[in-house]
């Protein structure tokens, strides 16, 4: 299932939080090497404030398996902010139905290895912003990430609205910077290959023996 974390309900999920922020310190600190701040195991950035949102893979409410993070486009966000020059000669997107996406990340070991877990897992992440920014009439997803990562999303997602250029980030790592539109046609296509009928974020639906389960 998908837990949609916040602002107003961090504080109910402790572990859950802490076991995110410790994947995204495994997955692009020890696994793609990124030059980026941790503290004790964590990968937290200037990002992770209050009005960040999470979508947070997990099976038993306490572990996270895979995750994605939002930031409105209103307040100044990593692209915007840190790496401009990803936008090329793009206007900087700037308004209110407009969110940005980043720190893709599953936890290959929790799913046993399985590539079709894996991607599942993403599906379901995928599936979630979806719902999420239909109802939130958020019509653009601006995706910052690892261009490896980017093949998978407009796989998923179907062809951008705009891509921009693979380039270095300045640490030798690479990312590119694409835009989404979140469209009820996606959400047909996650929920079709996920098998379900109902919202894949928990506090969507309402009964909970309809959540996606990966396994």
């Amino acid at each position: 299932m998908i837990i949609l974390i916040d602002a107003t309900n961090k504080d109910q999920y402790p572990e859950l939080v802490e076991s995110m922020f410790r994947l995204r310190k495994r997955v692009f600190i020890d696994q793609m090497k990124w030059n980026i701040p941790h503290q004790d195991g964590l990968e937290i950035d200037q990002f992770d404030d209050e009005d960040t949102i999470y979508f947070v893979a997990t099976v038993d409410g306490k572990n996270c398996i895979g995750t994605w993070r939002g930031y409105p486009t209103t307040k100044p966000y990593m692209v915007e902010t840190v790496f401009p020059q990803f936008f090329g000669d793009h206007e900087i997107v700037k308004n209110k139905h407009a969110y940005e996406f980043s720190r893709s990340a599953v936890d290959w070991e929790a799913v046993g290895m399985d590539g079709r877990k894996v991607r599942l897992v993403h599906i379901e992440i995928f599936c979630a912003t979806v719902e999420w920014c239909i109802m939130h009439n958020v019509f653009e997803a601006v995706s910052f990430t690892d261009p490896r990562m980017t093949r998978r999303t407009s796989y998923l997602y179907g062809a951008p609205k705009w891509a921009g250029e693979v380039m270095d980030c300045g640490d030798g790592g690479m990312a590119q910077c694409m835009i989404y539109q979140p469209s009820f046609g996606q959400l047909s296509k996650f929920r079709n290959e996920l098998n379900i009928a109902s919202p894949v974020i928990a506090q969507y639906s309402s009964a909970s023996g309809e959540f996606a389960k990966v396994g």
